[in-house]
């Protein structure tokens, strides 16, 4: 188990590093499913594809425009 101290005035804290890296690889799972399903309400509000942005059925996008 590693552990770090800090010293503050009087006050000496002992912080549990693998703790510490296990509830910050919590915190952003956490965050990275709420940006997921506001991902997915937005793209079912706009009705388009979750993937790459595109609405269903349509070709993708090259870049090139016809004269």
């Amino acid at each position: 188990m590693k552990t770090r101290l800090i010293i503050n005035g009087n006050a000496v804290y002992e912080i549990d590093e693998e703790c510490e890296a296990c509830q910050q690889r919590n915190q952003r799972n956490q965050k990275n499913q709420k940006n997921q399903k506001k991902q997915e309400n937005r793209s079912e509000w706009c009705g388009r594809s979750s993937l790459h942005g595109e609405n269903p059925g349509s070709a993708p996008d090259t870049g090139k425009t016809k004269k």
